[in-house]
């Protein structure tokens, strides 16, 4: 993959990653498999493809659209300290998921990307085995 096909790569898994986070409560449930922590999952994908663009690809993203990313970033940061919020029925039932959303659409919009039902990547995810001893 030469260059510019990397950058391309890491624009739209950002893409992804933000519309994944503006979906419905009801469609992030659907988005990833049953076995990982969908919350979790969320919040991991956009700090990973958000650290990819913004440390490779930086002097390519608008003050406007590093401000939309930062603010979208330090939320997840804070959720107030209430644990409650990484679990699953949290995505349908707690307000912090509501701020969520609208913040990614507000990313969403500022780098002028649809608010859409991102691809389904459940290939990437592998199912551990429960450790016996």
């Amino acid at each position: 993959m030469n260059e510019q096909e990397r950058k391309r790569w890491i624009f739209e898994r950002l893409k992804h990653s933000l519309q994944a986070m503006a979906l419905p409560a009801a469609a992030q449930l659907l988005y990833f498999p049953d076995f990982v922590v969908k919350t979790d999952e969320l919040a991991l994908g956009f700090d990973h493809w958000r650290d990819c663009a913004i440390g490779n690809y930086r002097a390519d993203v608008t003050p406007a659209q590093l401000e939309s990313l930062a603010v979208l970033d330090a939320y997840l940061d804070n959720p107030s300290g209430d644990p409650a919020v990484w679990n699953e029925s949290a995505l349908s039932e707690h307000s912090f998921w509501d701020e969520v959303r609208r913040l990614a659409v507000q990313a969403l919009n500022a780098f002028g990307w649809p608010q859409e039902t991102p691809p389904i990547y459940a290939h990437e995810y592998i199912r551990g085995r429960v450790n016996e001893c």
